[in-house]
C-alpha cells in the first residue's frame, strides 16, 4: 500500500487545479481487503480524473499488471455576496 499513501500524500502538496498522475501497482483495485484500501477506493471515486490499467507485461521482464491514475485538484471557489 505504499503507492496509495505516496499517491494521497502527493496529492495534499498540489495547489488547487494541479493534476497528478501516478503509477500504481494492482494490489489496491484486485486484490487489497484492508481498510487502507477500501478507504482508499472511496476517496478516489469521489475525485475529478481517471483510472487507466495497464496490462500485465506492460514493464519489461514483470507480469506486474499496473494502473495511470490522473487527479486534477479541485479549484475551490468562492461565493460572493
Amino acid at each position: 500500500n505504499q503507492d496509495i499513501i505516496h499517491l494521497k500524500h502527493a496529492f495534499s502538496l498540489l495547489k488547487p487545479g494541479g493534476r497528478l498522475v501516478c503509477l500504481t501497482s494492482a494490489h489496491w483495485r484486485n486484490f487489497g481487503s484492508e481498510k487502507i484500501t477500501a478507504a482508499f477506493q472511496n476517496w478516489l471515486e469521489g475525485q475529478s480524473g481517471f483510472i487507466h490499467e495497464l496490462s500485465s507485461g506492460t514493464f519489461e521482464k514483470t507480469d506486474v499488471k499496473s494502473y495511470v491514475i490522473t487527479i486534477t485538484k479541485p479549484v475551490l471557489t468562492t461565493k460572493t455576496a
